[in-house]
Formats: C-alpha cells, sequence, structure tokens
C-alpha cells in the first residue's frame, strides 16, 4: 500500500440499513443525523455527518504524523453472523461484514431505479423483462478463480433456489452469452425491478463455493476486498485485506457518490467481536479494547458525550419495530378480530421508553423517513392504547384465551428482549397466555417465514420507501407458496400494492388506500423507528451514514 505523508485518511464505511431487509439492498434512504450538523449528501443514500455532542469535534485538527495505512481496526456490535454463505438470508450480524467479502453485479436504489454498476461494466436494456450485462473481464476472487458469465449465473440460479434473499421471487433466469456477457429475465414490468432484485445477489464462483464444501458458511470466497482469516460463528470475525484485489483501481479513482467507494480497501485488518451487552461494549471501547462500538444503545452513548476522547454519531434509522402476525390458517391469529385486539392492547409508546425512549413512534407499517409517508396520519387513529377496546375485541373473536400464543423473539439485543418481554405483559394483561421463544440470528432468519413455528414475531424491517417495504412482506404475487409472508393469498391487498409499486404510480393517492387497508386488517402493527447511535475514538473525525445494515470497508476517516 501506499505511504501517505501528513495526514492519512482510512475508510470502514458503515451502511446502516435491512435490509432489509430484512431485507434491504441498494442504496439507502437519505436521513440527517439531529442535531443539525454540516452534511455533504451522497447519492449512494448517505451523508457526511458531524458527530454529536460537546467537546466531540476539535476546531484544529491533530498534527499530523507519517504512519503506513495498515491500523488494525476493531469494532464491536450486539450480534455476529453465525453465517457467512453468501444467500443464508438477512440478519443485522451478516450484513455488518458481507459487503467486506462479497459484491453485487450492481448497487441499485429501489425507489428511482437507479444503477450503480460495481461487476459490470455495461447494461443493455433488451425489452421490458430482459437485460444483457457484460461483466469486467479482470475480475477474480480472494483464492485466484477468475469470474465470469458462468459464474454469474451459477450465483443467480442458487440464490433463486435458496429462496431467503427478498427480490428473487422476480427473477424468471439468466443464460449465458459468451464468456464475459449473460443475459437476465426480471418477471416483474416496473421499471425499478432490476436494480432492486439484482442489487441483492451477492456474486462467487461456481468453483470456490464448491470447493468449501458447506457451501461458504464458515469458508467464505468472494471478489470483495476483504477475505476473512478467523471466524467463530456468532462470535467473532477478522478480516484481511486481499492481495492484488482485482477492484482496487475502480475504487481508487470514483468519487465518494459512487458505490464503488464503498469497496474501498483502506484497512489492512478489521476485527469485529460480538459483545451483546451494551454496557459491555462501552466498556470495552472506554478500556481501548475496541475502537468502535456499533448501534450502541442511546443510554450508552450518553455516556460519551462531552467525553473529548469519543464521538457519538446519531441518526434516525429507516429500520421499524413491527409486530407481525401469522395470517395463516394454522394459527390463532387468521382471525382479523384478534389481531385488532393484540394491536390496541399495546402502548408503543411504553415499549419504546422501556428501550430507552430513542426512536419515533410508528403510525404506518414502516418508518417515518421514507418521503411516501403521510404526515396526516400522525393525527389519526393508529390503534391508541385501549385495553379495554383490546378485551372487547377479544371477546367478540370468541378465541379461547387458554390456548397458547408462541411470540417469536429474536434474542440479537437487548432492546429485542426488552421489546418481547413488554409485549407479553401487555398481551397477557388482557388475558392472553402469550409465551415468548426466543430465537438465535440464524434460527430467527431460517424460521421467521414458517408458519408452523410462530403466532406473533418481532422483527424490524427496512426498505427504501413503504410501497415496496409492504410488498416484501404482504404480497405473494411470484412466490412459490403462492402465499404472501404472512402467509396469505388476498388479492385485494396484491392489487392495493401493484397500484402503488409502479414507479410512475408513486403518488400519495396509492399509497394511502393500501396503508388503511393493513392497518384495518391488522396484518401488520408498527411499533417504532429506532434512532440509531455509533460511539468512535475522537480521532474518527468524519463518518459516512447510510441506512441499511452494512458494515464494509470505507466511512471511517482518521487524523493522525
Amino acid at each position: 500500500m501506499k505511504k501517505v505523508k501528513k495526514r492519512l485518511a482510512l475508510l470502514l464505511v458503515i451502511i446502516m440499513s435491512l435490509a432489509l431487509a430484512a431485507a434491504c439492498g441498494g442504496s439507502g434512504t437519505p436521513v440527517s443525523a439531529p442535531p443539525p450538523s454540516a452534511s455533504a449528501s451522497t447519492s449512494g443514500g448517505g451523508s457526511f455527518s458531524s458527530p454529536v455532542g460537546p467537546g466531540s469535534v476539535s476546531e484544529t485538527p491533530p498534527p499530523a504524523i507519517e504512519k503506513e495505512p495498515a491500523p488494525l481496526v476493531r469494532l464491536s456490535a450486539s450480534d455476529m453472523p453465525s453465517n457467512i454463505s453468501p444467500w443464508a438470508g438477512t440478519s443485522t450480524g451478516r450484513h455488518i461484514v458481507m459487503n467486506s467479502i462479497y459484491q453485487p453485479l450492481v448497487e441499485g436504489n429501489k425507489a428511482t431505479g437507479e444503477v450503480q454498476k460495481i461487476l459490470v461494466s455495461n447494461i443493455e436494456y433488451l425489452d421490458a423483462n430482459n437485460y444483457r450485462l457484460t461483466l469486467y473481464e479482470d475480475i477474480y476472487d480472494s483464492e485466484g478463480n477468475h469470474f465470469k458469465a458462468s459464474d454469474a449465473v451459477f450465483s443467480i440460479t442458487t440464490c433463486k433456489e435458496f429462496g431467503n434473499v427478498s427480490g428473487m421471487a422476480y427473477i424468471g433466469g439468466a443464460k449465458v452469452v459468451s464468456d464475459y456477457v449473460f443475459d437476465i429475465n426480471i418477471t416483474r414490468d416496473a421499471d425499478y425491478q432490476f436494480s432492486a432484485s439484482v442489487s441483492m445477489i451477492f456474486m462467487v464462483t461456481e468453483k470456490a463455493y464448491k470447493d468449501s464444501g458447506d457451501d461458504m458458511t464458515t469458508k467464505p470466497v468472494g471478489t470483495g476486498p476483504y477475505k476473512m482469516v478467523d471466524y467463530e460463528s456468532g462470535s467473532n470475525v477478522t478480516l484481511e485485506a486481499v492481495d492484488d484485489y482485482w477492484g482496487a483501481y475502480l475504487a481508487d479513482t470514483r468519487e465518494t457518490n459512487s458505490a464503488w467507494y464503498w469497496f474501498a480497501q483502506n484497512v489492512d485488518r478489521i476485527e469485529f467481536s460480538k459483545i451483546s451487552e451494551a454496557a459491555q461494549a462501552s466498556i470495552a471501547l472506554e478500556t481501548g479494547a475496541t475502537d468502535v462500538s456499533l448501534f450502541t444503545t442511546g443510554v450508552e452513548a450518553t455516556r460519551f458525550l462531552g467525553n473529548p476522547n469519543f464521538n457519538v454519531w446519531r441518526q434516525t434509522d429507516s429500520r421499524s419495530f413491527n409486530v407481525f402476525f401469522n395470517c395463516g390458517d394454522k394459527s390463532p391469529m387468521s382471525d382479523q378480530l384478534l389481531r385488532q385486539a393484540v394491536c390496541y392492547a399495546i402502548d408503543n409508546a411504553s415499549v419504546l421508553k422501556a428501550t430507552g425512549g430513542f426512536g419515533i413512534l410508528s403510525t404506518t407499517f414502516g418508518a417515518k423517513v421514507f418521503n411516501d409517508v403521510n404526515p396526516k396520519w400522525d393525527n389519526e387513529d393508529y390503534y391508541n392504547y385501549n385495553p379495554d377496546k383490546a378485551k372487547a375485541l377479544l371477546a367478540e373473536s370468541g378465541f379461547d384465551v387458554k390456548t397458547p400464543i408462541r411470540l417469536m423473539v429474536p434474542n440479537t439485543s437487548e432492546e429485542r428482549t426488552t421489546i418481547g418481554t413488554v409485549l407479553q405483559g401487555y398481551l397477557n394483561a388482557i388475558g392472553l397466555n402469550v409465551q415468548i421463544d426466543l430465537y438465535d440470528s440464524a434460527s430467527f432468519t431460517n424460521n421467521k417465514f414458517n408458519e408452523d413455528m410462530y403466532d406473533i414475531r418481532l422483527e424490524d424491517a427496512s426498505f427504501e420507501n413503504l410501497a415496496d417495504l409492504w410488498t416484501q412482506f404482504l404480497s405473494y404475487e411470484g412466490r412459490a407458496s403462492g402465499k404472501s409472508n404472512i402467509h396469505i393469498t388476498d388479492p385485494v391487498m396484491q392489487e392495493l400494492l401493484d397500484n402503488c409499486t409502479k414507479t410512475s404510480n408513486r403518488i400519495q393517492a396509492n399509497i394511502d388506500p393500501a396503508h388503511y387497508y393493513i392497518k384495518e386488517q391488522a396484518y401488520i402493527y408498527g411499533l417504532y423507528c429506532r434512532e440509531l447511535f455509533d460511539v468512535t475514538r475522537a480521532d474518527i473525525t468524519e463518518f459516512v451514514v447510510f441506512t441499511k445494515l452494512y458494515a464494509i470497508p470505507g466511512a471511517f476517516r482518521y487524523e493522525y
């Protein structure tokens, strides 16, 4: 790596999203970090934001020192991946590290259809549903395998077969044209669907994938800037820069508003570790055991405000916590009256307060940062806490309250388990018999869409806008089961979603009916969207904030 004199910029990108999406992919929606600060918006979906809190930024940069660009950067988060395979689905722990190892063909903004090329040098529009992609000819993975069109088709086909990644339902197939050219079919006639689906697929070489022997669950090999050198499932991940990284020249020549900026190779070694308790993560940062604490609670973040040795970064997340109902025939939650009773039984303001009070209450399924949220919803009844009405609806439903109700909760952070406990308390208070089933990250990802495993599940979800978020969970179009992710087939819901998801139809007149129908049916009940906090050492003087849960090289700037 090159020596840099005077001032050295080392970047490690933290992209906040869920995609996730849950379910997340492509570029995130820009959000500002309160209180207002100087920021330069990027088309990648984020901003360079100043830290909040007194004493967090020095007027004069520290003295410049010559230093090799090879620091060890140590980050902690509440969850670490139990599976590194490219197509195992989404979870916070996976997305913190995945984009350091793997790359997609493109990065895309699902709201606008804008595409930024990553592994492809050209995209040719053939007709309404077919595209021809040309790869760069010098792509190699970290094991030296040459990535070609056949590998791209293999990745697309295998990802679709796994069925864990959102957007795959709209990929009809792919076929090789020549060594570096292939075609892909998109079954949905919506002009943003190409980027929405293709940006979600991590690419690997077929040889490396088959040589791994375990679907790359523990032995990932990608085309990205970093390779994994140490891994303890669900606990620790260590990455090192790939020698002769094929994309170095592209990352070095792109502007900061390009997706290629995210794939820069500017740190030699990155160590991720799981510290599930926020207080312990703070202690690790204070004692110098880590350099960065990701996704810490607002309560913990406040202990660093005013401390000149640390910077605190704050932003409103596009992820929201929600109550998802199993509306299939196998669950008592198939009863609309029972679902409505549950919604009225929950005081979401108290749920937020129990987790520290850092967030914004929901008035729909989805975060208020989306530009298709209607402000008038704030002044309307969104299942405002009413235990008497909840009990009346429960009685009207005729449900036998002795029947256990299974509440699925991911045991991946204090915030999530706290929410689950509070929900259980509110529902038991109206006479229900709610039992909490805790799942680790991998088990939750594998079972959250299994209608045999739960009646109610707690999940945080995100996308780039409400319309696509709703479609992700409530549409049954293109799904092999013929049912949506809440296990129903509702033609009325499908028509409402189709009306509002076409790019040309993204108008409030189509968004409002879908919102009111989801609320009336009580398919999904929104609790709140979070405010996220990351705490860093004071010498991290710039931070790139995005709204999808990826952590990939490119977003910390150090001053020496």
